[in-house]
């Protein structure tokens, strides 16, 4: 990634955004670990508070039997299409192509058995053809007790597709994707004994992952102390309760911003 386009589109924290940060999004790293993923965020110029890049605690297996806990970085698809954008030198993608047992590539999947793999193909306008890479079912799915799980069981097909497409972003953009991978890549990992111990913690996750995720937007858009930041916060609250299709809480944003607003206006 070029010096000018780190200093353009760098992440810029406060203190009291970085305490928020290791209070939520990174609750339990250690300092190195907190400096570690802020500085992947300044890198690639993703939002945590937009869900852009995350940080996932993954317990892994130790040679002597144990057990350790470590953070990985992630992000979605999206995150990175996000960055390939921001380089000025990205051209889209080929639509996805998948094939069976029968080796034959079709540009959709209607049968009810899994795809074997999937391919996409990442156009950059500086090279003369696309980037294709191809992954294979065996390579990234989920898996638990020899059987596909989680939405690897209800929608392989999107799910390899997704894989297969940050392949190819990541070998298109690889001095600003390094290091860079989306959930759906890392699914694998979870494919030994704590696979149902994980699939139970992102279950539970995902019902209070909403009502956390609200409490960020709130307390970042309170703690404004400018018109800039409190801007900044604001659209990224509504960009989060747009997803969501949440109109009520979109609602006590735009209400919560209006309040700040004013008192920022008294303090001048």
């Amino acid at each position: 990634m070029s010096v000018e386009l780190v200093q353009k589109n760098a992440q810029i924290f406060t203190k009291d955004q970085v305490d928020l940060i290791k209070r939520t999004i990174c609750e339990g790293a250690t300092d190195d670990e907190l400096a570690l993923f802020m500085t992947q965020c300044k890198r690639t110029g993703l939002d945590p508070f937009s869900k852009q890049i995350y940080a996932i605690k993954r317990r892994s297996k130790n040679k002597d039997g144990s057990y350790s806990e470590k953070f990985t970085h992630q992000t979605s698809v999206d995150g990175l299409r996000l960055i390939a954008e921001r380089t000025g030198k990205y051209a889209g993608q080929s639509e996805a192509m998948w094939c069976g047992d029968d080796g034959v590539w079709v540009d959709v999947w209607t049968k009810k058995s899994s795809p074997i793999a999937a391919k996409v193909g990442v156009y950059r306008k500086d090279f003369s053809s696309p980037v294709v890479s191809v992954a294979r079912l065996d390579s990234y799915a989920q898996k638990y007790n020899g059987e596909l799980s989680g939405l690897w069981k209800t929608m392989p097909d999107v799910m390899l597709a997704k894989c297969a497409e940050s392949l190819s972003l990541r070998k298109a953009f690889p001095c600003e994707m390094s290091g860079l991978h989306t959930e759906e890549e890392m699914n694998q990992s979870d494919n030994d004994e704590q696979s149902k111990l994980n699939a139970e913690i992102r279950e539970k996750d995902l019902i209070i992952d909403q009502s956390k995720t609200i409490n960020i937007h709130l307390e970042l858009i309170e703690n404004s102390k400018t018109m800039d930041e409190l801007k900044k916060n604001y659209l990224s609250a509504i960009g989060y309760a747009k997803s969501t299709k949440n109109k009520e809480i979109e609602t006590t944003f735009t209400q919560i911003k209006d309040r700040i607003k004013e008192n920022i206006c008294e303090d001048k």
